[in-house]
Protein backbone atom coordinates (compact mmCIF):
# COMPACT_ATOMS: atom_id res chain seq x y z
CA UNK A 1 0.00 0.00 0.00
CA UNK A 2 1.44 3.25 -1.81
CA UNK A 3 0.70 7.00 -1.51
CA UNK A 4 2.11 10.12 -3.10
CA UNK A 5 1.14 13.33 -1.97
CA UNK A 6 1.27 16.28 -4.92
CA UNK A 7 -0.06 19.85 -4.75
CA UNK A 8 -2.19 20.51 -8.27
CA UNK A 9 -4.57 23.46 -9.06
CA UNK A 10 -7.89 21.83 -9.52
CA UNK A 11 -8.32 21.20 -13.23
CA UNK A 12 -5.38 20.07 -14.16
CA UNK A 13 -4.10 16.39 -15.40
CA UNK A 14 -1.96 14.24 -13.07
CA UNK A 15 -0.14 11.77 -14.61
CA UNK A 16 0.87 8.47 -12.84
CA UNK A 17 3.65 6.46 -14.64
CA UNK A 18 4.20 2.88 -13.93
CA UNK A 19 7.12 0.77 -14.66
CA UNK A 20 6.50 -2.75 -14.89
CA UNK A 21 9.42 -5.41 -13.31
CA UNK A 22 6.89 -8.11 -13.33
CA UNK A 23 4.31 -6.87 -10.45
CA UNK A 24 0.60 -6.41 -10.53
CA UNK A 25 -1.05 -3.34 -9.37
CA UNK A 26 -4.83 -3.04 -8.14
CA UNK A 27 -6.83 -0.21 -6.54
CA UNK A 28 -5.51 2.85 -7.94
CA UNK A 29 -6.85 5.35 -6.40
CA UNK A 30 -6.77 9.37 -7.22
CA UNK A 31 -7.84 11.58 -3.86
CA UNK A 32 -7.53 14.54 -1.86
CA UNK A 33 -7.22 16.53 1.14
CA UNK A 34 -10.59 17.27 2.03
CA UNK A 35 -9.28 19.81 4.81
CA UNK A 36 -7.75 22.05 2.14
CA UNK A 37 -9.85 24.14 0.47
CA UNK A 38 -10.14 23.85 -3.66
CA UNK A 39 -8.33 26.65 -5.84
CA UNK A 40 -8.80 26.31 -9.33
CA UNK A 41 -5.62 27.30 -12.11
CA UNK A 42 -6.91 31.04 -12.82
CA UNK A 43 -7.55 31.34 -16.55
CA UNK A 44 -7.94 34.65 -18.51
CA UNK A 45 -10.28 34.82 -21.71
CA UNK A 46 -8.50 34.50 -24.85
CA UNK A 47 -9.82 37.54 -25.62
CA UNK A 48 -11.95 40.30 -24.20
CA UNK A 49 -13.46 44.00 -23.63
CA UNK A 50 -12.14 46.62 -21.50
CA UNK A 51 -13.86 50.04 -21.58
CA UNK A 52 -12.15 53.36 -20.74
CA UNK A 53 -14.12 55.49 -18.42
CA UNK A 54 -12.69 58.65 -15.96
CA UNK A 55 -9.33 58.16 -15.12
CA UNK A 56 -7.97 55.69 -17.14
CA UNK A 57 -9.71 53.24 -14.94
CA UNK A 58 -11.27 50.18 -17.20
CA UNK A 59 -12.94 47.12 -15.88
CA UNK A 60 -12.73 44.34 -17.52
CA UNK A 61 -14.07 40.66 -16.62
CA UNK A 62 -11.19 38.43 -17.33
CA UNK A 63 -10.90 36.48 -14.90
CA UNK A 64 -12.70 33.11 -14.52
CA UNK A 65 -12.81 30.39 -12.04
CA UNK A 66 -11.66 32.43 -8.97
CA UNK A 67 -12.55 32.22 -5.38
CA UNK A 68 -12.50 35.15 -3.40
CA UNK A 69 -9.68 35.20 -0.99
CA UNK A 70 -7.08 34.66 -4.18
CA UNK A 71 -4.72 37.28 -4.69
CA UNK A 72 -3.30 38.10 -8.36
CA UNK A 73 -0.92 40.80 -9.55
CA UNK A 74 -1.89 42.17 -12.83
CA UNK A 75 1.06 43.67 -15.57
CA UNK A 76 0.17 45.49 -19.01
CA UNK A 77 2.68 45.20 -21.73
CA UNK A 78 2.49 49.06 -21.70
CA UNK A 79 6.07 50.12 -20.37
CA UNK A 80 4.39 52.20 -17.64
CA UNK A 81 2.00 49.49 -17.10
CA UNK A 82 2.81 48.37 -13.00
CA UNK A 83 -0.44 47.73 -11.74
CA UNK A 84 -1.50 47.03 -8.31
CA UNK A 85 -2.01 44.01 -6.63
CA UNK A 86 -5.96 43.35 -6.60
CA UNK A 87 -8.32 41.05 -4.07
CA UNK A 88 -10.96 39.54 -6.48
CA UNK A 89 -13.81 38.88 -5.79
CA UNK A 90 -15.86 36.95 -7.94
CA UNK A 91 -14.67 37.58 -11.82
CA UNK A 92 -14.11 41.13 -12.06
CA UNK A 93 -10.57 42.79 -11.80
CA UNK A 94 -9.66 46.74 -12.01
CA UNK A 95 -7.45 47.51 -14.32
CA UNK A 96 -5.37 50.48 -15.16
CA UNK A 97 -3.66 51.98 -17.55
CA UNK A 98 -4.24 49.96 -20.46
CA UNK A 99 -3.15 51.58 -24.14
CA UNK A 100 -6.18 51.92 -26.23
CA UNK A 101 -6.92 49.27 -29.42
CA UNK A 102 -5.65 46.72 -27.76
CA UNK A 103 -3.02 45.62 -24.83
CA UNK A 104 -1.49 42.46 -23.49
CA UNK A 105 -1.99 41.72 -19.85
CA UNK A 106 -0.38 39.42 -17.30
CA UNK A 107 -2.22 37.61 -14.71
CA UNK A 108 -0.25 36.29 -11.71
CA UNK A 109 -2.46 34.32 -9.31
CA UNK A 110 -1.42 33.64 -5.68
CA UNK A 111 -2.40 31.05 -3.04
CA UNK A 112 -0.98 28.92 -0.87
CA UNK A 113 -0.26 26.44 -3.07
CA UNK A 114 2.34 28.71 -4.94
CA UNK A 115 1.45 30.82 -8.18
CA UNK A 116 0.53 30.64 -11.50
CA UNK A 117 0.37 32.96 -14.53
CA UNK A 118 -1.68 33.28 -17.44
CA UNK A 119 -1.93 35.82 -20.46
CA UNK A 120 -4.94 37.36 -21.99
CA UNK A 121 -5.25 40.08 -25.00
CA UNK A 122 -7.89 42.64 -24.47
CA UNK A 123 -9.54 45.21 -27.07
CA UNK A 124 -9.59 48.79 -25.05
CA UNK A 125 -12.26 50.94 -26.45
CA UNK A 126 -12.62 54.61 -25.11
CA UNK A 127 -15.95 55.37 -23.61
CA UNK A 128 -15.05 58.96 -23.01
CA UNK A 129 -18.24 61.22 -23.59
CA UNK A 130 -19.39 60.70 -26.77
CA UNK A 131 -20.30 63.52 -28.97
CA UNK A 132 -24.17 64.52 -30.75
CA UNK A 133 -25.67 63.51 -32.76
CA UNK A 134 -25.25 60.09 -31.70
CA UNK A 135 -27.21 57.13 -33.28
CA UNK A 136 -27.33 53.35 -32.47
CA UNK A 137 -29.02 50.78 -34.76
CA UNK A 138 -27.21 47.84 -32.88
CA UNK A 139 -26.28 46.42 -36.55
CA UNK A 140 -22.52 46.36 -35.73
CA UNK A 141 -23.60 44.47 -32.52
CA UNK A 142 -23.63 40.50 -32.31
CA UNK A 143 -26.89 39.48 -32.02
CA UNK A 144 -28.02 36.31 -30.22
CA UNK A 145 -31.71 34.65 -29.77
CA UNK A 146 -34.34 36.51 -27.84
CA UNK A 147 -33.80 34.56 -24.61
CA UNK A 148 -29.96 34.13 -24.86
CA UNK A 149 -27.72 36.02 -23.30
CA UNK A 150 -25.59 38.15 -25.56
CA UNK A 151 -24.15 41.25 -25.95
CA UNK A 152 -24.70 45.47 -25.87
CA UNK A 153 -23.03 48.13 -27.51
CA UNK A 154 -19.75 49.12 -26.30
CA UNK A 155 -19.47 51.91 -23.50
CA UNK A 156 -23.44 51.14 -22.81
CA UNK A 157 -24.67 49.19 -19.28
CA UNK A 158 -27.15 47.18 -18.26
CA UNK A 159 -28.91 45.90 -15.06
CA UNK A 160 -31.21 43.11 -14.32
CA UNK A 161 -32.50 41.79 -10.99
CA UNK A 162 -33.80 38.25 -12.13
CA UNK A 163 -32.20 35.02 -12.20
CA UNK A 164 -32.10 33.98 -15.63
CA UNK A 165 -29.06 35.11 -17.79
CA UNK A 166 -30.73 35.18 -20.86
CA UNK A 167 -33.90 37.75 -20.01
CA UNK A 168 -30.98 40.35 -19.36
CA UNK A 169 -30.66 43.51 -21.58
CA UNK A 170 -29.07 42.05 -24.88
CA UNK A 171 -29.39 42.53 -28.91
CA UNK A 172 -31.23 39.75 -30.80
CA UNK A 173 -32.02 39.72 -34.40
CA UNK A 174 -35.88 37.51 -33.94
CA UNK A 175 -38.11 36.59 -31.73
CA UNK A 176 -40.75 33.97 -32.13
CA UNK A 177 -43.78 34.90 -29.93
CA UNK A 178 -46.42 36.93 -30.03
CA UNK A 179 -46.13 40.49 -31.20
CA UNK A 180 -42.59 40.52 -31.93
CA UNK A 181 -42.12 37.92 -34.61
CA UNK A 182 -41.31 40.63 -37.60
CA UNK A 183 -38.37 42.21 -36.10
CA UNK A 184 -36.76 43.04 -39.40
CA UNK A 185 -33.04 43.59 -38.29
CA UNK A 186 -30.64 43.92 -34.92
CA UNK A 187 -32.29 45.42 -32.21
CA UNK A 188 -32.36 45.40 -28.30
CA UNK A 189 -34.89 43.48 -26.61
CA UNK A 190 -35.83 44.15 -22.34
CA UNK A 191 -37.20 40.85 -20.71
CA UNK A 192 -38.74 40.15 -17.36
CA UNK A 193 -38.49 36.82 -15.88
CA UNK A 194 -41.68 34.42 -14.90
CA UNK A 195 -43.49 34.21 -12.73
CA UNK A 196 -41.95 36.58 -10.12
CA UNK A 197 -41.21 39.63 -12.70
CA UNK A 198 -38.33 41.93 -12.77
CA UNK A 199 -36.51 45.24 -13.37
CA UNK A 200 -33.93 45.67 -16.02
CA UNK A 201 -31.81 48.94 -17.15
CA UNK A 202 -30.31 50.27 -19.93
CA UNK A 203 -27.29 52.96 -19.52
CA UNK A 204 -26.39 55.13 -22.48
CA UNK A 205 -22.52 56.04 -22.74
CA UNK A 206 -22.30 59.68 -21.47
CA UNK A 207 -22.59 62.90 -24.22
CA UNK A 208 -20.51 65.93 -24.58
CA UNK A 209 -23.07 68.13 -24.42
CA UNK A 210 -25.26 68.47 -20.89
CA UNK A 211 -28.22 66.38 -21.08
CA UNK A 212 -30.49 69.62 -20.66
CA UNK A 213 -29.73 70.43 -24.12
CA UNK A 214 -30.55 66.77 -25.62
CA UNK A 215 -33.63 64.82 -27.08
CA UNK A 216 -33.68 60.75 -27.31
CA UNK A 217 -35.52 60.05 -30.44
CA UNK A 218 -36.11 55.73 -30.47
CA UNK A 219 -38.45 53.07 -32.01
CA UNK A 220 -40.25 50.77 -29.50
CA UNK A 221 -42.66 48.55 -29.66
CA UNK A 222 -44.28 46.54 -26.87
CA UNK A 223 -44.62 42.62 -27.07
CA UNK A 224 -48.15 43.01 -25.73
CA UNK A 225 -49.79 46.78 -25.81
CA UNK A 226 -51.03 46.37 -21.97
CA UNK A 227 -47.78 44.24 -20.37
CA UNK A 228 -45.19 46.13 -19.09
CA UNK A 229 -44.09 49.16 -18.45
CA UNK A 230 -40.63 51.37 -20.56
CA UNK A 231 -39.69 54.23 -19.06
CA UNK A 232 -36.47 56.60 -19.80
CA UNK A 233 -34.96 59.10 -17.32
CA UNK A 234 -31.66 60.21 -16.03
CA UNK A 235 -28.98 59.09 -13.30
CA UNK A 236 -26.24 61.03 -11.95
CA UNK A 237 -23.60 60.49 -9.03
CA UNK A 238 -25.69 60.46 -6.66
CA UNK A 239 -27.32 57.07 -8.27
CA UNK A 240 -31.05 58.48 -8.58
CA UNK A 241 -33.52 57.36 -10.97
CA UNK A 242 -35.59 60.55 -12.33
CA UNK A 243 -37.88 59.83 -14.56
CA UNK A 244 -38.25 61.50 -17.40
CA UNK A 245 -41.08 59.83 -20.01
CA UNK A 246 -43.28 56.84 -19.63
CA UNK A 247 -43.54 55.07 -23.13
CA UNK A 248 -47.04 54.36 -23.49
CA UNK A 249 -47.99 50.22 -24.64
CA UNK A 250 -47.72 49.76 -28.16
CA UNK A 251 -47.33 46.82 -30.23
CA UNK A 252 -48.62 46.85 -33.65
CA UNK A 253 -44.92 47.73 -35.60
CA UNK A 254 -42.33 50.06 -34.21
CA UNK A 255 -44.13 53.31 -32.96
CA UNK A 256 -41.20 56.70 -33.17
CA UNK A 257 -40.93 58.74 -29.68
CA UNK A 258 -39.28 61.70 -29.09
CA UNK A 259 -37.94 62.52 -25.45
CA UNK A 260 -36.79 65.34 -23.61
CA UNK A 261 -33.99 66.07 -21.12
CA UNK A 262 -35.17 69.70 -20.66
CA UNK A 263 -35.45 69.42 -16.96
CA UNK A 264 -32.34 67.26 -16.47
CA UNK A 265 -30.48 69.66 -14.05
CA UNK A 266 -28.52 66.61 -12.61
CA UNK A 267 -24.43 67.26 -13.77
CA UNK A 268 -23.14 63.92 -15.59
CA UNK A 269 -26.19 62.18 -15.76
CA UNK A 270 -26.53 59.40 -18.37
CA UNK A 271 -29.82 57.94 -19.93
CA UNK A 272 -31.28 55.36 -18.48
CA UNK A 273 -33.80 52.88 -20.24
CA UNK A 274 -35.96 51.04 -17.69
CA UNK A 275 -38.19 47.96 -17.94
CA UNK A 276 -40.63 47.24 -15.31
CA UNK A 277 -42.90 43.90 -15.88
CA UNK A 278 -44.46 41.20 -13.95
CA UNK A 279 -43.69 38.28 -16.41
CA UNK A 280 -41.71 36.72 -19.37
CA UNK A 281 -42.95 39.70 -21.96
CA UNK A 282 -40.36 41.99 -23.41
CA UNK A 283 -40.17 45.29 -25.38
CA UNK A 284 -37.69 45.87 -28.33
CA UNK A 285 -35.97 49.05 -28.69
CA UNK A 286 -34.21 50.22 -31.84
CA UNK A 287 -32.50 53.25 -34.02
CA UNK A 288 -31.68 55.12 -30.98
CA UNK A 289 -31.03 59.32 -31.49
CA UNK A 290 -29.26 61.58 -29.47
CA UNK A 291 -29.02 65.33 -30.86
CA UNK A 292 -29.59 68.66 -29.69
CA UNK A 293 -32.47 70.36 -29.06
CA UNK A 294 -33.74 71.67 -32.45
CA UNK A 295 -36.85 71.69 -34.44
CA UNK A 296 -39.36 69.02 -34.23
CA UNK A 297 -42.70 68.72 -36.49
CA UNK A 298 -45.66 66.29 -36.67
CA UNK A 299 -46.59 64.14 -39.60
CA UNK A 300 -50.27 63.67 -38.90
CA UNK A 301 -51.42 60.97 -41.67
CA UNK A 302 -55.39 60.48 -42.73
CA UNK A 303 -57.59 57.49 -44.24
CA UNK A 304 -60.35 58.87 -46.69
CA UNK A 305 -62.45 55.92 -46.15
CA UNK A 306 -61.01 53.95 -42.38
CA UNK A 307 -63.26 51.00 -43.91
CA UNK A 308 -61.27 51.07 -47.24
CA UNK A 309 -57.80 51.20 -45.71
CA UNK A 310 -55.59 52.94 -42.89
CA UNK A 311 -52.18 54.59 -42.72
CA UNK A 312 -49.00 54.29 -40.50
CA UNK A 313 -45.82 56.30 -39.56
CA UNK A 314 -47.58 59.28 -38.49
CA UNK A 315 -45.49 61.39 -35.25
CA UNK A 316 -43.27 63.37 -34.18
CA UNK A 317 -40.36 64.24 -36.22
CA UNK A 318 -37.09 65.88 -35.95
CA UNK A 319 -35.97 68.80 -38.65
CA UNK A 320 -34.62 66.74 -41.56
CA UNK A 321 -35.39 63.18 -40.37
CA UNK A 322 -37.01 61.14 -43.23
CA UNK A 323 -39.79 59.57 -42.35
CA UNK A 324 -41.76 56.53 -44.15
CA UNK A 325 -45.58 56.52 -44.80
CA UNK A 326 -47.35 53.69 -45.83
CA UNK A 327 -51.15 53.24 -46.91
CA UNK A 328 -52.79 49.69 -46.04
CA UNK A 329 -55.39 48.49 -48.03
CA UNK A 330 -58.04 46.48 -46.47
CA UNK A 331 -59.07 43.63 -48.06
CA UNK A 332 -61.06 43.92 -51.15
CA UNK A 333 -59.69 47.66 -51.85
CA UNK A 334 -56.33 48.88 -53.41
CA UNK A 335 -54.43 52.26 -52.19
CA UNK A 336 -55.29 54.94 -55.32
CA UNK A 337 -52.77 57.99 -54.23
CA UNK A 338 -52.23 60.71 -51.20
CA UNK A 339 -54.12 64.12 -51.55
CA UNK A 340 -51.14 65.45 -53.61
CA UNK A 341 -51.98 62.76 -56.22
CA UNK A 342 -48.44 61.09 -55.75
CA UNK A 343 -49.07 57.58 -55.81
CA UNK A 344 -46.04 56.13 -53.96
CA UNK A 345 -46.50 53.42 -51.65
CA UNK A 346 -44.85 53.24 -49.26
CA UNK A 347 -43.31 57.11 -49.47
CA UNK A 348 -40.33 58.84 -47.69
CA UNK A 349 -41.16 61.89 -46.16
CA UNK A 350 -38.63 64.72 -45.22
CA UNK A 351 -39.65 66.57 -42.63
CA UNK A 352 -38.99 70.27 -42.46
CA UNK A 353 -42.69 71.40 -41.09
CA UNK A 354 -45.92 70.02 -40.01
CA UNK A 355 -47.64 68.44 -42.36
CA UNK A 356 -50.46 65.77 -43.02
CA UNK A 357 -51.40 63.42 -45.94
CA UNK A 358 -54.53 61.59 -46.45
CA UNK A 359 -54.53 58.30 -48.09
CA UNK A 360 -57.41 57.44 -50.87
CA UNK A 361 -58.83 54.36 -51.55
CA UNK A 362 -60.73 52.39 -53.95
CA UNK A 363 -62.58 49.01 -54.39
CA UNK A 364 -60.35 46.22 -56.40
CA UNK A 365 -63.02 46.18 -58.85
CA UNK A 366 -62.29 48.99 -61.13
CA UNK A 367 -65.45 50.29 -62.77
CA UNK A 368 -65.62 52.94 -66.22
CA UNK A 369 -68.65 54.54 -67.64
CA UNK A 370 -69.56 55.03 -71.27
CA UNK A 371 -71.58 57.51 -72.76
CA UNK A 372 -72.98 57.67 -75.96
CA UNK A 373 -74.26 61.07 -77.90
CA UNK A 374 -75.61 61.14 -81.47
CA UNK A 375 -75.10 63.90 -84.02
CA UNK A 376 -76.70 64.09 -87.70
CA UNK A 377 -74.56 65.50 -90.28
CA UNK A 378 -77.12 68.25 -91.37
CA UNK A 379 -75.79 69.96 -87.88
CA UNK A 380 -78.56 68.38 -85.44
CA UNK A 381 -76.85 67.32 -82.12
CA UNK A 382 -78.40 66.05 -78.86
CA UNK A 383 -79.41 62.67 -77.02
CA UNK A 384 -80.08 60.24 -78.96
CA UNK A 385 -83.61 60.08 -78.34
CA UNK A 386 -84.08 63.43 -79.11
CA UNK A 387 -82.74 62.55 -82.35
CA UNK A 388 -84.98 60.16 -82.90
CA UNK A 389 -81.99 57.71 -83.16
CA UNK A 390 -81.91 53.67 -81.34
CA UNK A 391 -78.13 53.63 -79.65
CA UNK A 392 -77.46 50.40 -77.18
CA UNK A 393 -73.77 50.36 -75.00
CA UNK A 394 -74.10 53.02 -72.93
CA UNK A 395 -73.79 51.97 -69.21
CA UNK A 396 -70.97 51.17 -66.22
CA UNK A 397 -68.86 48.11 -66.62
CA UNK A 398 -66.08 46.36 -65.23
CA UNK A 399 -62.62 47.57 -66.16
CA UNK A 400 -61.79 44.37 -69.09
CA UNK A 401 -65.05 44.37 -69.93
CA UNK A 402 -66.48 44.13 -73.43
CA UNK A 403 -68.28 46.89 -74.35
CA UNK A 404 -70.97 46.71 -77.54
CA UNK A 405 -72.19 49.40 -79.57
CA UNK A 406 -74.80 49.29 -81.83
CA UNK A 407 -77.33 52.15 -83.69
CA UNK A 408 -80.12 52.12 -85.41
CA UNK A 409 -82.96 54.59 -86.41
CA UNK A 410 -86.41 54.17 -85.85
CA UNK A 411 -88.14 57.62 -86.24
CA UNK A 412 -89.03 60.12 -89.58
CA UNK A 413 -86.93 63.06 -87.35
CA UNK A 414 -83.50 60.97 -88.03
CA UNK A 415 -84.22 60.02 -91.79
CA UNK A 416 -80.61 58.69 -91.93
CA UNK A 417 -78.38 55.76 -91.54
CA UNK A 418 -75.46 55.75 -88.82
CA UNK A 419 -72.24 57.15 -90.42
CA UNK A 420 -69.85 56.01 -87.65
CA UNK A 421 -68.92 55.97 -83.78
CA UNK A 422 -66.65 58.94 -83.15
CA UNK A 423 -64.59 58.28 -80.47
CA UNK A 424 -63.79 61.29 -77.89
CA UNK A 425 -60.60 61.27 -77.63
CA UNK A 426 -59.86 58.86 -80.59
CA UNK A 427 -60.44 57.70 -84.38
CA UNK A 428 -63.90 57.06 -86.05
CA UNK A 429 -64.91 53.33 -86.43
CA UNK A 430 -67.12 52.63 -89.55
CA UNK A 431 -68.43 49.37 -88.06
CA UNK A 432 -71.97 48.65 -86.62
CA UNK A 433 -72.08 46.92 -84.52
CA UNK A 434 -68.22 47.61 -82.79
CA UNK A 435 -67.05 45.82 -79.88
CA UNK A 436 -64.07 46.72 -77.81
CA UNK A 437 -62.56 46.12 -74.59
CA UNK A 438 -62.87 49.27 -72.10
CA UNK A 439 -60.27 50.26 -70.00
CA UNK A 440 -61.37 53.70 -68.79
CA UNK A 441 -64.38 55.74 -68.90
CA UNK A 442 -64.98 56.71 -72.81
CA UNK A 443 -67.26 58.95 -74.17
CA UNK A 444 -68.53 58.50 -78.10
CA UNK A 445 -70.63 60.08 -80.52
CA UNK A 446 -72.82 58.05 -82.82
CA UNK A 447 -72.79 59.67 -86.57
CA UNK A 448 -76.01 59.28 -88.43
CA UNK A 449 -75.75 61.17 -92.42
CA UNK A 450 -78.93 60.77 -94.58
CA UNK A 451 -77.84 58.16 -97.57
CA UNK A 452 -74.39 57.04 -95.78
CA UNK A 453 -74.63 54.05 -94.01
CA UNK A 454 -71.86 52.01 -92.87
CA UNK A 455 -72.89 48.73 -94.49
CA UNK A 456 -71.96 48.29 -97.96
CA UNK A 457 -74.62 47.00 -100.85
CA UNK A 458 -73.42 43.91 -102.82
CA UNK A 459 -72.84 44.56 -106.14
CA UNK A 460 -70.74 47.93 -105.54
CA UNK A 461 -67.31 48.06 -106.97
CA UNK A 462 -65.35 50.54 -105.75
CA UNK A 463 -61.29 51.71 -105.25
CA UNK A 464 -58.97 54.64 -104.69
CA UNK A 465 -54.93 55.25 -105.10
CA UNK A 466 -52.73 56.09 -104.19
CA UNK A 467 -53.49 55.87 -100.41
CA UNK A 468 -52.03 57.74 -98.74
CA UNK A 469 -52.45 60.52 -101.52
CA UNK A 470 -51.46 64.18 -101.16
CA UNK A 471 -52.34 66.57 -103.80
CA UNK A 472 -54.67 63.84 -105.77
CA UNK A 473 -56.29 60.87 -105.87
CA UNK A 474 -57.81 58.29 -108.63
CA UNK A 475 -61.22 56.79 -107.80
CA UNK A 476 -62.29 53.78 -109.91
CA UNK A 477 -65.76 53.15 -110.14
CA UNK A 478 -67.79 50.26 -111.63
CA UNK A 479 -70.25 52.64 -112.25
CA UNK A 480 -71.67 56.42 -112.06
CA UNK A 481 -71.52 57.67 -108.62
CA UNK A 482 -71.46 60.50 -105.58
CA UNK A 483 -68.02 60.65 -104.00
CA UNK A 484 -68.66 62.51 -100.41
CA UNK A 485 -65.10 63.31 -98.48
CA UNK A 486 -66.11 63.34 -94.63
CA UNK A 487 -63.67 64.01 -92.00
CA UNK A 488 -63.14 62.71 -88.47
CA UNK A 489 -65.79 64.54 -87.30
CA UNK A 490 -68.47 63.34 -89.59
CA UNK A 491 -68.44 66.90 -91.94
CA UNK A 492 -68.59 66.75 -95.35
CA UNK A 493 -65.56 68.44 -96.08
CA UNK A 494 -65.87 67.09 -100.53
CA UNK A 495 -68.34 66.38 -103.26
CA UNK A 496 -68.53 64.86 -106.48
CA UNK A 497 -69.36 63.10 -109.28
CA UNK A 498 -67.79 59.69 -110.21
CA UNK A 499 -68.00 58.67 -113.87
CA UNK A 500 -67.92 54.89 -114.71
CA UNK A 501 -63.82 54.13 -115.03
CA UNK A 502 -61.35 56.10 -113.55
CA UNK A 503 -61.44 59.45 -112.12
CA UNK A 504 -59.03 61.81 -110.94
CA UNK A 505 -59.99 63.94 -107.76
CA UNK A 506 -57.67 67.09 -106.92
CA UNK A 507 -57.34 67.04 -103.20
CA UNK A 508 -55.60 70.74 -103.07
CA UNK A 509 -58.36 71.79 -100.97
CA UNK A 510 -58.06 69.53 -97.99
CA UNK A 511 -55.67 69.72 -94.98
CA UNK A 512 -53.63 66.27 -94.19
CA UNK A 513 -55.47 63.85 -92.11
CA UNK A 514 -57.45 60.67 -92.27
CA UNK A 515 -61.17 61.08 -94.38
CA UNK A 516 -63.54 58.33 -95.22
CA UNK A 517 -65.23 58.30 -99.01
CA UNK A 518 -68.19 57.72 -99.45
CA UNK A 519 -69.59 56.19 -102.79
CA UNK A 520 -72.98 55.21 -103.88
CA UNK A 521 -74.61 54.22 -107.37
CA UNK A 522 -78.06 52.44 -107.97
CA UNK A 523 -75.63 48.90 -107.85
CA UNK A 524 -74.71 49.61 -104.24
CA UNK A 525 -72.35 51.71 -102.19
CA UNK A 526 -68.82 51.39 -100.48
CA UNK A 527 -66.83 53.47 -97.56
CA UNK A 528 -63.31 53.78 -98.30
CA UNK A 529 -60.76 55.22 -95.80
CA UNK A 530 -57.89 57.62 -97.19
CA UNK A 531 -55.04 59.42 -95.54
CA UNK A 532 -53.61 62.73 -96.80
CA UNK A 533 -50.01 63.84 -96.42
Amino acid sequence: DNSVSLDAYLGQRIRVAFTNYGYMFDNIRVDYDRSVPLVPQPTIEGSATAHLFDDNVYVASLVSGCPQGTTYSWCSSMANGGLATLTVNGDTAEVRYLALGSDTLRCIATNSFGSDTAVAVVRVIDCSARAVPYYMDFESVTATEWNVLGEIPDCWHSFYDGSEAGYAPHVIDSCPYYGLRDIPDNALIMSGEFPYGSESEVILPCFTDSLQNLLMALDYRYESANIGILTVGYRGADGIFNVVDTLPGYSGGYRRHIVSFADATVPDAQIVLRWQVGTQWSVVIDNIEVFRNGGMYDLRLFSADTAMGTVIGGGVYVDGDTAVITARPAEGYRFVMWNDSIDANPRAVVMTSDTSFTAYFAPDTVWHTVTIHAQWMEGWEGAAEDLGAYVTGAGTYREGDTVTLSADSFSPKCPASLYGWVFVPGDTIMENPYSFVITSDTVVTAVYAQGVGITDVVGASFALYPNPASTEVTLDCGGDAEAIFIDLHGREVLRTRCREGKNRINLGSLPAGVYYVRLANALGSSTLKLVIQ
